[in-house]
């Protein structure tokens, strides 16, 4: 609800931009240019896309096949999902996410939400996402390196979500990972420098605790390596925070505890742009098999 205005030329500016928002054509060319960016339609409240992702192709897999819907600020702003269905002509498996979130209160600058996600799909170690999802179409044309290390990952995870402040959330969620190798390697398990065996799969169980801190942001996600929505640039550095606990208490193969820090700064670069720095490290307290490790993006190395 808007109120009152200095001037009636501002009158006039909003009227302009609503009466756009409300024009056929304006919107057809809007939702087309957003298309074209993002991958993602819009049809109504929900998208389809990403349909970069709707064919791909790996010597794993060979013919990837991919569609996949989303929601976001549904219900009143209180409801986001994101859901996909994919299926290769090689292995001949489905693979599938379907995720979704919940908020349960809002009022002023608090927010509680609660979420959950289950996935199946392929994870290549060192590939980061944030430039090309791995199933994308140009991934397939301009990769210069095949498949490699590759797993079938299996996961499940429940969250709750709190804001306390504006720029200040916190997020306790419980997670569930089965590990498979895809391809043609193997887990090999270690007694000392030798290997003994090989496992056919793993798994990883424990909750992590989360903290993020981003002046002036008002849906401010804790989750551990989200970006910040929009074209938000923050007054001062975004902290992050993690801690991780796996333990065999709770089904998992495995006791370890992680802990990482990140500061990141968004910075405008005039006609350019923006840029993105940012500063991470981690600490693994305990050893576990080497697939749960991050290595630097673009490294296929581990």
């Amino acid at each position: 609800m808007r109120v009152r205005y200095a001037h009636k030329q501002e009158q006039g500016v909003f009227t302009m931009i609503d009466t756009l928002e409300k024009t056929p054509k304006f919107v057809m060319l809007k939702n087309s240019v957003n298309a074209i960016i993002t991958g993602w339609l819009p049809v109504g409240e929900i998208d389809i896309g990403d349909f970069y992702t709707f064919y791909s192709y790996n010597r794993i897999e060979e013919n990837r096949l991919k569609f996949g819907l989303r929601g976001r600020d549904l219900m009143r702003d209180r409801l986001d999902f994101k859901t996909y269905l994919a299926y290769g002509t090689g292995d001949k498996q489905t693979k599938y996410l379907a995720e979704a979130s919940f908020v349960l209160s809002h009022h002023q600058s608090k927010r509680s939400m609660i979420g959950g996600k289950m996935r199946e799909d392929v994870v290549q170690p060192g590939h980061s996402t944030e430039i090309l999802p791995l199933d994308h179409i140009f991934a397939s044309i301009i990769s210069t390196a095949p498949l490699v290390y590759t797993s079938m990952v299996k996961e499940s995870e429940g969250f709750f979500e709190q804001q306390w402040i504006t720029g200040f959330s916190t997020r306790l969620a419980f997670r569930h990972e089965l590990w498979k190798p895809f391809g043609d390697f193997v887990y090999n398990t270690l007694e000392g420098d030798q290997f003994i065996d090989t496992a056919q799969s793993l798994t990883m169980t424990g909750f992590e605790l989360s903290a993020r801190y981003a002046f002036g942001e008002r849906k401010l996600s804790a989750k551990f390596g989200d970006e910040l929505r929009g074209l938000y640039f923050p007054k001062y550095p975004v902290i992050s925070f993690s801690y991780f606990h796996g333990d065999k208490n709770f089904g998992g193969g495995f006791i370890t505890d992680k802990l990482k820090l990140r500061i990141e700064e968004k910075l405008r670069t005039r006609k350019s742009g923006y840029m993105m720095l940012r500063l991470e490290g981690g600490k693994t307290l305990e050893h576990f098999h080497g697939s749960f490790l991050k290595p630097r993006f673009a490294n296929r190395s581990c």
